[in-house]
């Protein structure tokens, strides 16, 4: 019984790295190509953690909210995310009252805004300061109209009626990682799940 259950795990973690590997695509030709998270170049495996080379999703509106980046930053997570500010210096006017040199108060700013709204952005640059294939993602106009409407409205220095949409990983295969605050291949988040929960059934057996 115990060796059928494993069969069991084993087949299902082949079929997520199999079906998951197809999210980036395969190609071939010029002397590289692609397989799963990795690409095949010079008669090697070089893997692509975040699948930071799997190609650019094609634009499309949102046709609901999903409040992506919501939610308390605490410890690790909001001293993350102030680095980030800092280092990037995201080019946007928080709110009129504060100067654009105080990263602290712009930041905190920001932050408590995010943590009820999400990642909202007017274009690419109010997200990528974040993560290099974090993109701004534009609403449906029925869709924009309600979250104009219902975010802060001190949103960019009291410009809530710029934003457009929110900000999305912007590659094939690739999710918002809330803990690590970057966008990284979910291949790896199921491989990592599947061989868990193998793990856990193996020691309940």
């Amino acid at each position: 019984m115990k060796f059928w259950i494993l069969g069991i795990f084993l087949v299902g973690l082949i079929v997520v790295i199999q079906v998951n590997g197809k999210g980036g695509g395969a190609r071939g030709g010029g002397g590289g190509g692609r397989i799963g998270g990795g690409r095949i170049g010079g008669g090697r495996i070089v893997r692509s953690y975040g699948g930071r080379t799997n190609s650019i999703k094609s634009t499309s509106t949102l046709k609901k909210a999903a409040v992506i980046g919501a939610g308390v930053y605490a410890g690790y997570k909001l001293n993350k995310a102030k680095n980030k500010f800092k280092t990037k210096k995201p080019k946007f006017s928080i709110d009129l009252d504060i100067e654009d040199d105080d990263d602290d108060q712009l930041f905190s700013r920001w932050d408590s805004w995010r943590a009820v709204d999400g990642l909202m952005c007017r274009n690419n640059n109010d997200c990528n300061w974040l993560d290099v294939d974090l993109r701004c993602e534009d609403y449906e106009v029925s869709v924009l109209n309600t979250a104009r409407q219902t975010i802060n409205q001190g949103w960019f220095g009291g410009q809530a009626l710029s934003v457009v949409g929110e900000c999305h990983c912007q590659r094939i295969g690739q999710v918002w990682d809330r803990q690590e605050l970057e966008c990284s291949g979910a291949e790896y988040k199921l491989v990592g799940l599947t061989l868990l929960i193998l793990s856990l059934a193996v020691n309940f057996l």
